[in-house]
């Protein structure tokens, strides 16, 4: 490129003031020109759509040869014009999604809009300059006759300007070798020209990387000797460090339009992509305090000094008042304090404002949307940032558990010897006082426990996690109630009610607590003959019509997540009446017993065998398979398992009784049927099993229910 220049400079003074006499009529800054700078760009963008769809990008490929004419052929005003265009049309047709403007289009192409602004406006004022030095050279060489010497000044200026530019520039031949290179890579890690002329591009001293970089390297050389322009984020290492590079080579052609070199630039992202990493960590904890704030049991709101609307509050706030967002975002505090007025309130807020308070602590009452009041502890502040407008946050706490403690210690107090066991300790847990309540439900004297904590009565049912939780809730709320398994003096576990209270001094802090307890031993087993007299059949101890619907529910529900199939089965028992009529409702009670016990170690663990009544018995099974034919095999295989199990002859009492069942199938998955449409179904293939003879299966068909048939 030097010796081209330098027999440029060689040329007679009129051949070269003919040329410049030749050029372009148009000028720059001229209208015309503007109007072909808009037309070049349009063909570009053809040209572009033409050559590969909108999603493979390239979209630079022809816009910055465009920006070069442009400023060129019309000046740097022409250049910038194109530039502008070029990005416009980068944003809104080639950056997903496709044809569209919005603020996340404009995110993702914010960094490479910004380097191929700073591109479009070095090459725009570059050209612009080296429009205005060759005019100055043209008045120069009549004066001076000295075209050597201002063609050396003029190359000196240029490397000026490559040697002051941020970006790494390098001029390489077709064989990918530099041939001349600028200051900027040569600064960044301590080498000189010396070290990198006539050494491959790809294996410069100046850094290092992996081999994928070098192969991209290698084939943006190649795709510049074919005209083609290739663009990379690499990250390579120079010194001590790995920089991410924006890089490129694009191709340089001589006057006829050959292409005679290769240029690569390289710019210097860290700062973007710290930027980016930055900002990436600033979103995630913004998202982090948002969930945290949205999802605190305290109430948060936020509002305006001047027309107290609230502009923000959390699930917290909606949950305590009972209000939608937009209905707490249309009021005011003042619209829930049903004991301040808008003057009081607002004397309040003053110290605030004036800065002779950070915060201000109260006690108030706050009205549901449901009319009712209930108490809350307020922590209210004033938060402003440089430049931003001041803001009111208010955290409201509900202490209705907390009033509700203090009142239960006062009746305590007043019923201490009441029929509840009461204990009292200080505040390092060590039990002052025991009343005659709670000796007799634990067998301890007052003698044997005073002095001593708690945990002497630990039954080990409970493991640390549990008491762990106890006491956070009563450092929190100042109160805490739920069963507990506690051991009596004689060694007996024993379920009890208890409510363990945090008693408060006038400073606030811990004193004492109070402990009452209620044995529920008798409560608990009335509970457990309940629920087994609702859920379970009495006769066999299987569960029961309400328990099977329960678990069916359950488990229609995870078949709808899981989308794997579950199948019921119902069986009954072939020519059970003949046996109750000739050997006795005693004996078919027997029966039922041991067909029972058989069905049970037919299924799985998870599975549910169920009695809805008389010889009738439903099996639920779960987690058949994905497809089908799959739950179909492994319910065809449970069948057989049960037909063979209760095949086998039954002993009743002196009797041996031989039992055959016909059993119907039906699969599901998900919710596409009712539970009771199930069991229809189920029932309906029962029949059919019948009909086909007995000791069988058979799978529900629609044509087996004359309305779905229909």
């Amino acid at each position: 490129m030097l010796d081209k220049l330098m027999a440029l400079a060689r040329r007679s003074r009129a051949e070269l003031i003919d040329r410049i006499a030749s050029l372009p009529s148009i000028g720059h800054g001229s209208p015309l020109g503007y109007v072909l700078t808009v037309v070049l760009m349009g063909v570009a963008l053809w040209v572009r759509l033409a050559i590969a769809p909108v999603s493979a990008g390239l979209q630079y490929v022809t816009f910055f040869p465009s920006v070069t004419l442009a400023a060129i052929g019309w000046g740097f005003r022409a250049g910038l014009l194109a530039t502008a265009i070029g990005l416009v049309l980068a944003t809104c047709i080639f950056t997903p999604p496709y044809y569209s403007i919005s603020w996340e289009v404009l995110q993702t192409s914010l960094w490479s809009n910004m380097v191929f602004l700073t591109d479009g406006v070095i090459i725009s004022f570059a050209i612009e300059s080296l429009h205005r030095y060759r005019l100055r050279s043209a008045i120069e060489l009549r004066a001076t006759q000295d075209a050597h010497a201002v063609l050396m000044d003029s190359t000196q200026y240029l490397r000026t300007i490559l040697d002051n530019l941020f970006a790494y520039v390098a001029l390489l031949d077709l064989n990918g070798v530099i041939k001349e290179v600028n200051q900027a890579p040569l600064e960044k890690t301590g080498h000189t020209r010396e070290d990198v002329l006539g050494v491959r591009f790809y294996d410069t001293p100046w850094w290092s990387y992996d081999e994928n970089v070098r192969l991209q390297l290698m084939r943006a050389i190649e795709a510049a000797k074919q005209g083609r322009l290739q663009r990379y984020d690499v990250v390579v290492r120079m010194g001590d460090a790995l920089i991410p590079i924006d890089f490129q080579i694009s191709p340089v052609r001589d006057l006829q339009g050959r292409i005679d070199g290769l240029l690569a630039t390289g710019v210097d992202i860290s700062e973007r992509k710290q930027m980016e990493t930055a900002l990436r960590q600033s979103q995630t904890m913004l998202a982090q305090f948002k969930y945290s704030l949205d999802h605190t049991q305290d109430g948060v709101f936020i509002f305006r000094p001047d027309t107290l609307r609230f502009v923000y509050a959390n699930h917290g706030a909606m949950e305590q008042l009972g209000y939608g967002e937009d209905e707490l975002m249309r009021m005011t505090p003042l619209d829930i304090k049903p004991r301040f007025t808008e003057p009081v309130f607002r004397d309040m807020l003053q110290p605030l404002l004036d800065g002779r308070l950070t915060a201000n602590t109260f006690e108030t009452v706050h009205r549901r949307k449901d009319g009712r009041d209930i108490p809350v502890e307020i922590v209210l502040q004033l938060v402003q940032q440089d430049g931003s407008e001041a803001r009111f946050i208010a955290f409201a706490r509900d202490i209705s558990e907390r009033k509700r403690a203090e009142s239960e210690l006062r009746v305590a107090a007043a019923a201490f010897e009441s029929a509840e066991g009461i204990m009292i300790t200080d505040a390092d847990n060590v039990i002052l006082r025991i009343n005659k309540a709670f000796t007799k439900a634990t067998g301890y004297s007052a003698e044997e426990i005073i002095g001593k904590t708690p945990s002497l009565l630990k039954s080990g049912r409970h493991d640390a996690a549990f008491y762990a939780a106890m006491w956070e809730s009563i450092r929190n709320t100042g109160s805490w109630e739920g069963e507990i398994w506690d051991r009596r003096k004689n060694g007996e576990i024993y379920p009890k009610l208890l409510t363990i209270t945090a008693v408060k001094s006038e400073d606030g802090q811990v004193s004492h607590y109070i402990g009452s307890q209620i044995d529920i031993t008798a409560r608990k087993m009335a509970e457990e003959d309940i629920r087994n007299l609702a859920f379970y059949d009495p006769l066999t101890q299987l569960p029961n019509r309400r328990l099977l619907l329960e678990r069916l529910g359950h488990a229609q529900a995870t078949s709808a997540r899981s989308r794997r199939y579950g199948g019921v089965l119902f069986i009954d028992l072939d020519n059970f009446k003949a046996l109750n009529d000739t050997l006795g409702h005693d004996m078919g009670d027997l029966l039922l017993q041991q067909v029972a016990l058989r069905l049970v170690t037919c299924v799985r663990e998870g599975d549910t065998a169920a009695r809805l009544g008389g010889d009738e018995f439903v099996l639920m099974l779960e987690d058949l398979g994905d497809s089908f034919e799959e739950s179909r095999s492994r319910v065809e295989t449970v069948g057989e398992k049960i037909i063979a199990m209760l095949n086998q002859p039954f002993a009743l009492a002196d009797h041996v009784y031989c039992c055959t069942p016909s059993i119907g199938v039906t699969l599901f998955r998900g919710r596409q049927h009712s539970m009771d449409e199930l069991l229809k179904q189920a029932d309906l293939a029962m029949y059919g099993a019948k009909k086909a003879g007995r000791n069988t299966l058979r799978f529900f068909d629609a044509a087996m229910n004359p309305t779905a048939a229909q």
